[in-house]
């Protein structure tokens, strides 16, 4: 079963408002924990800039859309909001992302097909389907031509 986290209300998600997610303290990996985040395989593709609910006028880097490291799925702006502010992140995500040694693990396309299909499967968005014509969902997409099965 695909675990998520950072849905929030305002990237689409059906999870409390980001502002909720907000800390007093930064957490002590927060850089490690924004890496891993930005390091995901890519479930989904929005090509739009990600969207900063603190700072509508200042788009993160990654295109908006779904990673996945095949246990947890999260999307593709989160690694820039806890970059950018003090978030909290589900602490069972942070222990496996320490279990991992930080590093986002290789997964077949076997492994990526099932995790976007549990990740689809789970509700965590708001939208059951693509109301967007230009929005993608290709479990491949993450891969580099080195790294496509032949």
């Amino acid at each position: 079963m695909t675990k998520t986290m950072g849905f929030y209300a305002e990237l689409g998600g059906t999870e409390p408002p980001a502002a909720m997610a907000l800390s007093a303290q930064v957490h002590p990996d927060r850089a490690r924990i924004a890496d891993y985040l930005d390091a995901g395989h890519r479930l989904a593709h929005i090509p739009a800039p990600g969207f900063d609910p603190f700072e509508p006028d200042r788009p993160l880097p990654l295109d908006a859309g779904v990673l996945t490291d095949g246990v947890w799925c999260w999307p593709a702006e989160l690694g820039g909001l806890v970059r950018r502010h003090p978030m909290t992140v589900d602490e069972a995500a942070v222990a496996h992302m320490a279990a991992n040694q930080w590093r986002v693990p290789d997964l077949s396309d076997e492994e990526l097909g099932d995790a976007g299909a549990a990740f689809f499967e789970s509700g965590a968005l708001a939208m059951s389907e693509p109301s967007d014509p230009d929005m993608t969902f290709d479990f491949d997409a993450g891969l580099g031509e080195e790294d496509a099965a032949p």
